[in-house]
């Protein structure tokens, strides 16, 4: 894949377009800013370990509202995340 800018992307993570109309650049930026927010400190409460969020985003999979190919690929290489469980509904 070759390098480009991600500026233009990251307009995009904030708008109101869903599935396939978000960039994929877009949709990957906004699943590391929310693991990254999820796992880090925060003035009003404490980091989740990486099972903890990635149960979070499951929850947002199950809503429609985030790609689960997209991630379980990122789970899988997330250091610490562990294995998952999903209830199916």
């Amino acid at each position: 894949m070759p390098n480009r800018p991600v500026g233009p992307d990251i307009g995009y993570c904030g708008e109101t377009v869903k599935g396939d109309g978000i960039r994929l650049t877009a949709r990957v930026l906004q699943l590391v800013d929310i693991y990254d927010v999820l796992t880090t400190s925060q003035a009003y409460r404490e980091a989740l370990s990486p099972k903890e969020a990635f149960a979070r985003v499951h929850e947002e999979v199950e809503r429609g509202w985030r790609d689960c190919r997209m991630v379980e690929q990122f789970e899988a290489t997330a250091p610490g995340a562990g294995a998952v469980t999903v209830r199916n509904s």
